[in-house]
């Protein structure tokens, strides 16, 4: 097993993903300072939640010792960084996601209730968790285009994780008409920021290019396809953070 692919199977790659939206979010709500303590504590504890839920699946044998580790430093950063949580988001987040945990794959209706549980999860953690009470006048729709893009991401689970055709064709349509959601979303930035407004852009017609693109080439998903395909949820933090660092 190369690095590329231990990154990405043992859910490392991912955990960034969540840090650097955390770290985003922090940066869009123009917070004071950056609680590096609280950023650390997502990082850690998305490492350790995603292994737990491979830790009987025999194909990944180092799931069990990467979640003893990551939990007990995500226990460890959470101890000087739970000052700077929303508990009341934290309490909710913890609930979700031990709903996400139950059985689903015989079961459309709740598999699809699992996507959206796994959507609000990670809009939660990355987004409302860290936030203060006074946001900038456009983060409404920040959150919108948010929660749009998670939830194109996240329906990549159903497509890789599904043997029914039927559903992968519906996830397929669903994530058409978010797609364009998405256009729409950034079209609405215009009347805050134009620079908003191309940074969404941006994100939204790669999206559309890599959701076409892997529909026409690829029959069965692999490391390159959810490498892309949770990566576009770091594209809009990477270029963020490069706004912030030499334009702010």
């Amino acid at each position: 097993m190369n690095t590329f692919h231990f990154i990405l199977k043992y859910n490392f790659f991912i955990a960034f993903i969540a840090a650097a939206m955390a770290l985003e979010t922090s940066i869009v709500c123009n917070l004071t300072f950056i609680h590096w303590q609280a950023i650390g504590c997502i990082f850690f504890t998305t490492l350790c939640t995603y292994n737990a839920y491979y830790i009987k699946n025999t194909m990944y044998k180092w799931s069990f010792l990467i979640t003893i580790l990551s939990g007990i430093l995500a226990l460890l950063f959470f101890y000087y960084s739970y000052i700077f949580f929303r508990l009341q988001i934290l309490i909710i987040v913890i609930l979700c996601s031990g709903l996400y945990f139950l059985p689903a794959k015989e079961n459309r209706a709740l598999l699809w209730i699992r996507l959206l549980l796994l959507t609000l999860i990670w809009y939660w953690t990355t987004t409302e968790l860290i936030m203060q009470v006074h946001t900038p006048s456009d983060f409404n729709l920040y959150r919108l285009y948010r929660l749009c893009l998670l939830f194109f991401s996240c329906t990549h689970f159903v497509i890789k994780d599904s043997d029914d055709r039927s559903i992968i064709a519906f996830a397929k349509k669903t994530n058409q008409v978010v797609l364009v959601l998405l256009i729409l979303i950034s079209v609405m930035f215009y009347s805050y920021s134009i620079v908003s407004m191309l940074k969404m852009m941006a994100v939204s017609c790669i999206a559309i290019y890599l959701n076409c693109f892997f529909n026409v080439h690829e029959k069965k998903p692999n490391d390159y396809y959810l490498f892309f395909m949770d990566g576009i949820l770091l594209l809009l933090p990477l270029i963020n953070l490069f706004y912030f660092v030499y334009f702010h």
